[in-house]
C-alpha cells in the first residue's frame, strides 16, 4: 500500500494485491465534513484479470470483501476517536 496524494478532503493509495489474485488496485477515502462529524467514504477500483473476472461472477464478491471494508472502517473510527 502507498499513498500516493492526500487533501484535506481525500486520501489517495495504490493498494496491491499478491492474494487471493495479483491486482493493483486505486483506493480513495473522501471525507466529508458533517456537523461536528465526518462522512468517510472508502472506495477501490481496477482492472480485473481473466481469473478474477471469472471469479466475480459466480462469487459473490461484495459479500465476500464488504466485511473488510467495514471492518477497516471501524478500526478508523477507532482510532480517529481515540478509542
Amino acid at each position: 500500500m502507498e499513498i500516493v496524494s492526500s487533501a484535506t478532503d481525500r486520501i489517495c493509495l495504490t493498494l496491491e494485491f499478491r492474494r487471493p489474485f495479483k491486482a493493483v488496485n486505486q483506493v480513495e477515502f473522501r471525507l466529508e465534513p458533517t456537523g461536528d462529524r465526518t462522512t468517510v467514504t472508502w472506495v477501490m477500483s481496477g482492472e480485473r484479470g481473466t481469473v478474477a473476472s471469472l471469479a466475480a461472477r459466480v462469487l459473490p464478491m461484495d459479500a465476500m470483501i464488504g466485511k473488510d471494508f467495514d471492518k477497516g472502517l471501524r478500526q478508523l473510527r477507532a482510532v480517529a476517536e481515540g478509542r
